[in-house]
């Protein structure tokens, strides 16, 4: 599943140069978040030397640092920049200002990311009680909200509430944003997600392959949603029993994920441990403990020993090394 996260932008300007803003906005924008990290901390330093480490112009630059250390999985760095956001927003605007909101929101998505799922929880509550009270029922801000509560509970298995989750933003979305946004990608794919989890294969294709559509068309065909979108159509092959064709779609996936994102990124682990199954599924059990070990470390690193997610990779691990060992004692 994908998440949403919200540009918080300053004032833009004219020149016939790009600023070092700009180019840390269009290394974003391209997935390309290394990049945009030292770019983003160029613009940092220059503004905390003009105006101050707590001035309003540091807000907005904070925030798009945390942003690209989140896609990258840097997630403690991504929550330090933010809740200095947070402190500078708050004094300047108030407490129940949208912008506030969006920090909430960003805030919760990193604490999703970690698997620590209660705090995800009271700051998106948070965010959707200001953007109610100050924009309405229905607006952008809140459905970025809803898809990612719908993601906890995708995540902890209680599909038919992100169900609903899902689909009241993708209503607001379509009313708002329209077809063509990236924001109604991403929930198209998460309910695509929740339809593969109930064994409904066809209707979840049907929903991968309209988020494939819109994001190619809005973001490029290189871009790290596009991997995501990959790895669950590689799913759908895996479930029916098409190896080669699942692992066509994972590979793809992994390819594009490595280009974009840091290399102990919880979505590069994900892709090792979709193609290990694959290639246990077809018997080639050493292939699939060199990815199954490849993951783990990850999952070990980032979210630790005792994580259940990392629990369950080594069970995984545990239970190919356990087949190699039969077919090495069998020879």
């Amino acid at each position: 599943m994908r998440k949403i996260v919200i540009l918080l932008v300053g004032m833009v300007t004219l020149s016939f140069a790009l600023t070092d803003a700009q180019i840390r906005d269009n290394c974003y924008k391209r997935g390309d978040y290394k990049c945009a990290i030292e770019y983003g901390k160029k613009v940092l330093n220059s503004d905390v030397k003009k105006y101050g480490k707590g001035s309003s112009k540091a807000g907005p630059d904070y925030n798009q640092l945390g942003l690209a250390y989140a896609e990258r999985g840097e997630y403690h760095k991504a929550l330090d920049n933010f809740h200095k956001a947070l402190q500078i927003v708050k004094r300047e605007f108030g407490k129940n200002n949208v912008i506030v909101s969006v920090l909430y929101t960003n805030i919760a998505s990193a604490y999703d990311s970690l698997a620590k799922y209660h705090k995800a929880l009271k700051y998106y509550e948070k965010a959707l009680k200001i953007q109610k009270k100050v924009l309405g029922e229905n607006n952008s801000h809140s459905t970025v909200v809803y898809n990612n509560i719908g993601g906890i509970y995708n995540k902890r298995g209680k599909y038919k509430k992100a169900l609903i989750y899902y689909k009241k933003a993708l209503k607001i979305q379509k009313k708002v944003l329209g077809e063509k946004h990236p924001y109604t990608a991403t929930t198209y794919n998460n309910i695509g997600d929740i339809y593969s989890k109930i064994g409904k294969y066809n209707k979840a294709l049907e929903y991968f392959k309209k988020a494939l559509k819109i994001d190619k068309l809005i973001l490029g065909k290189n871009h790290p949603s596009i991997a995501t979108i990959y790895n669950n159509i590689g799913e759908i092959y895996s479930s029916w029993g098409k190896y080669n064709k699942a692992l066509e779609y994972h590979k793809k996936a992994l390819n594009m994920r490595k280009l974009a994102l840091d290399k102990n990124h919880p979505d590069i682990a994900q892709s090792y441990n979709n193609i290990a199954m694959i290639y246990y599924h077809q018997g080639k059990y050493k292939k699939s403990l060199k990815y199954v070990t490849k993951a783990y470390n990850i999952y070990k690193k980032i979210l630790g020993e005792n994580n259940s997610l990392t629990q369950f990779i080594k069970s995984n691990l545990n239970d190919i090394r356990q087949k190699v060992e039969e077919n090495n004692s069998s020879k």
